[in-house]
């Protein structure tokens, strides 16, 4: 018997007020479910509607919160008010975001006469479901939500009225323990929670047996590190307070000390204190390697000219990933700071750049660029394999910490320093600001002019974001003298289109595997004449496409698929969204109101003859509507009638006129058992659904998974599939 079957049969034992027997079958399923491994949970998971794995919280079964709760329901008809709580509590472990474990331990609390502590409940529910929306942009059930909010707003004023009446309550060990549990919800989730001087005295421990819990009494120092390498950087510093022990033992392991970030507003003083302990945990070690080091923001731009200095004299640690992010300080000043010993001395020390010179392989930069600095950054060290560049407007003052006499020294240490040999990833990631980006020539120019130059040039990735191009055609950079190139992401340039972009790929070389190009202008065609008569090799072997926002038409789509496709048929990922000119057939009232796609409308059975192993198709932003979606259905068919062939896994319909109808007819669902295609993975974001019809799909096997968030106003997001800040 299946869990649900079992399920409802308890229910309706409930129902009957066979309380006995309905608790006997709910301990049937909990154990039931205790036996299903992970890996099928996770499928559970995914075909219920839900993410394999949860946002806060273990893999567990999708119906453990309805099995719990209705169990401790049982439990309180049953006169058992203690086994009720302890489900309560454990479905509030399981499924922190739930308003379900919270209500019903409030209830029993109540119940108990345990008014404060129902208080407690409530108060962590709520802050830790808000908080939980709030970071992951989530939706929880709004009655509930409100029913607990409500619920902790009444008891609050009834607390509150009290209070002016009488003592205030002492902490019990309950309080406590209620508190830990809430702060180890917060650090999961990485919520900040303001610190809180209570005005009466704590219990000095909760129990004797709380001492016996340390796990350096008990694993060894291996285990141990196991343990502590999965926690952030700050967190282990926190341990440091636990105790005496837990100082020397953490100090002790040299590899919880390689990956540190420190804090935003960092303290010239603070920095300092924190590389001397990091200096005297690896004292003692062969490795004194620094796998990565991140700073932040500090008060002030001569501060953090300061900690740069102190950092770049530190010759007994090396540095492997440097990530620096500071909108007041320039790429003048940081080269000077890693030269300089003292600010006020003009004397270049060659020690400066010892903790990088020959182990820094990453360096990301958030600075104020000038132009004229940026080559220069080679000459940090022989070893850079990655280097990014993101140009930040300066909101700060326009003081600098170095006066123009000192800026010579820039190139007297680094000219002939600089080196390019074992550069793979470049990035430059630009102003979003319009009238910056306006002003400025593109900083990446003079750097790509000098690894052209170079006849080892190793680039194999190269992205260019929100930058000036204008001068880029006129310049004497050009993609054929990058021969090991593979990845090229193209985002929100002006100046460069589409057509310039290919027309630099006539040599021969390794090919291409992921080209991003996302025009920014729409006044320009794509030419399909210049594909004509020219041989494009190293586009020849692209896996990945993606064209979002460019001004291809329909047949300038089809020859550049005929070209991508010419050798071997290896592209796996297309996105045609947010076009202009390209759309699929759509009805014909809406197409006289559009007025668009004078060329024709695209065709999915002409596409996978271009593409056949195509597996991830965006149409997002797209004309698209109900017709469409019959009408690609057709096409599928009269591609492969049995729908073998078509390899299609995912299909990305976000922001789309479509509606329940139209997504039945994309699938045609119908009673009868006819052969149709399916996908691993269906997006309709920005489209009202009824959450019925995607459960539908899902349950058909349509679809194993279905992503549908009405409430998105826009598909690009910063650090998903969009590099634009």
């Amino acid at each position: 018997m299946s869990v649900d079957q079992s399920l409802n049969i308890a229910i309706d034992c409930f129902k009957r007020k066979k309380y006995a027997e309905a608790l006997e079958i709910y301990n049937s399923i909990v154990r039931k479910i205790q036996k299903i491994p992970s890996e099928e949970l996770q499928t559970m998971r995914v075909k219920n509607g839900l993410t394999p794995t949860p946002i806060i919280g273990p893999i567990v079964h999708p119906k453990i919160g309805s099995i719990l709760d209705q169990r401790a329901a049982t439990y309180e008809k049953l006169n058992n008010p203690q086994r009720a709580l302890r489900d309560g509590e454990n479905l509030i472990k399981l499924e922190p975001i739930s308003c379900k474990g919270y209500l019903r331990v409030a209830k029993l609390h109540t119940i108990m006469g345990n008014e404060l502590e129902t208080y407690k409940v409530l108060q962590r529910g709520v802050y830790t479901i808000e908080s939980a929306i709030k970071k992951f942009r989530i939706t929880v059930p709004e009655k509930l939500f409100e029913s607990l909010k409500s619920k902790y707003a009444e008891l609050n004023t009834k607390l509150k009225k009290r209070r002016n009446v009488t003592q205030p309550v002492g902490i019990t060990p309950g309080h406590v323990q209620a508190r830990v549990s809430q702060s180890s919800l917060d650090d999961l989730m990485g919520i900040k929670r303001a610190k809180r001087n209570d005005s009466v005295s704590r219990t000095p421990s909760l129990n004797a047996a709380t001492a016996s819990l340390d796990p350096f009494d008990y694993f060894p120092l291996e285990l141990v590190c196991l343990i502590f390498m999965h926690l952030p950087f700050s967190t282990v510093l926190r341990c440091h307070l636990v105790s005496r022990n837990w100082y020397k033992s953490l100090t002790s392991i040299p590899s919880l000390y390689t990956n540190i970030a420190f804090r935003n507003r960092l303290d010239k003083v603070e920095f300092q204190n924190g590389i001397k302990l990091i200096k005297k945990v690896h004292q003692n070690s062969s490795n004194k390697l620094i796998k990565s080091l991140k700073l932040s923001k500090s008060y002030r731009q001569e501060y953090f000219c300061d900690i740069i200095k102190f950092l770049a004299f530190q010759s007994n640690l090396k540095f492997e990933n440097l990530d620096i992010v500071n909108s007041s300080v320039s790429v003048g000043e940081l080269l000077l700071s890693l030269i300089f010993s003292k600010v006020n001395t003009s004397n270049v020390s060659p020690n400066g750049l010892q903790p990088f010179e020959t182990s820094l392989k990453s360096l990301k930069l958030g600075v104020t660029s000038e132009i004229k600095h940026i080559p220069y950054l080679l000459g940090i060290s022989d070893k850079l394999e990655e280097l990014e560049i993101i140009q930040l407007s300066s909101h700060e003052s326009n003081k600098t910490v170095y006066n123009q006499q000192q800026y010579p020294s820039i190139k007297q240490t680094f000219k002939d320093r600089m080196n390019a040999d074992n550069l793979k990833r470049l990035s430059f990631i630009g102003y979003t600001d319009e009238d910056l980006k306006q002003n400025s020539t593109s900083v990446m120019i003079p750097i790509l002019n000098f690894i052209s130059n170079k006849a080892s040039a190793s680039l194999k990735s190269l992205t260019i974001v929100s930058q000036n191009l204008v001068r880029f055609n006129s310049s004497n950079v050009s993609f054929n003298q990058f021969p090991c190139l593979e990845e090229v992401y193209f985002e929100d340039n002006s100046g460069y289109s589409l057509s310039d972009f290919i027309l630099g790929f006539t040599s021969t070389g390794s090919g291409l595997k992921k080209l991003v190009f996302r025009e920014k202008e729409l006044n320009t065609e794509f030419d399909v004449s210049t594909l004509r008569n020219l041989e494009f090799p190293r586009l020849s072997n692209l896996q990945l496409l993606d064209v979002y926002s460019c001004n291809l038409t329909r047949d300038g789509l089809y020859k550049l698929l005929q070209v991508v496709n010419k050798e071997s048929n290896q592209l796996t990922s297309l996105n045609i969204g947010n076009s202009r000119k390209l759309s699929f057939q759509i009805d014909t009232f809406q197409r006289r109101i559009s007025q668009s796609n004078p060329s024709g409308h695209l065709s999915i059975s002409k596409i996978l003859k271009l593409s056949p192993n195509l597996t991830h198709l965006y149409l997002n932003e797209i004309e698209f509507d109900n017709f469409s979606a019959k009408m690609f259905y057709h096409e599928l068919q009269e591609y492969d009638s049995n729908f073998e062939n078509i390899k299609l896994k995912f299909i990305d319909l976000s922001f789309a006129r479509l509606d329940g109808i139209g997504l039945m007819s994309l699938f045609c669902v119908s009673s009868k058992h006819e052969p149709t295609f399916k996908l691993d993975e269906l997006v309709l974001h920005g489209i009202d659904i009824k959450s019925q019809t995607i459960q539908l799909l899902m349950d058909k096997g349509y679809a194993l998974s279905v992503l549908n968030d009405f409430h998105k106003v826009k598909w690009k997001e910063f650090g998903i599939n969009s590099l634009i800040q």
